[in-house]
């Protein structure tokens, strides 16, 4: 598949098209204290914008879904702690063995 036939879905079916990101390095600069780690300016406004016209457009991190719903726009799909935290469409989704591997993350 060739460039142009990867982006396609994006500019014949936007509303069929997902964009999924990165927080930490992407979305926000790399810092020595995590809570500096803020949206670069501009970011927050430009992903509710995404929202209005593709399908899916969510944010993926390691950080707790609390620190994201902080700091970036709640049209999101918000993916905290590597998938066991969830909020999509306004309903929140807890992995059944979130609490088990959210000690195991702190850990690393």
């Amino acid at each position: 598949m060739s460039p142009p036939d990867a982006l396609a879905p994006f500019v014949e079916a936007p509303e069929d098209a997902a964009i999924i990101i990165d927080y930490d390095g992407t979305l926000s600069p790399i810092v020595d204290d995590p809570t500096e780690a803020l949206p670069l300016d501009g970011v927050p406004e430009l992903l509710d914008q995404l929202t209005r016209r593709y399908g899916r457009v969510a944010v993926v991190s390691g950080r707790p879904l609390a620190f994201l719903l902080d700091v970036l726009p709640h049209s999101l799909i918000l993916t905290g702690l590597y998938g066991l935290e969830a909020l999509s469409g306004g309903r929140r989704f807890d992995h059944p063995q979130g609490g088990a591997w959210r000690e195991v993350i702190d850990d690393v």
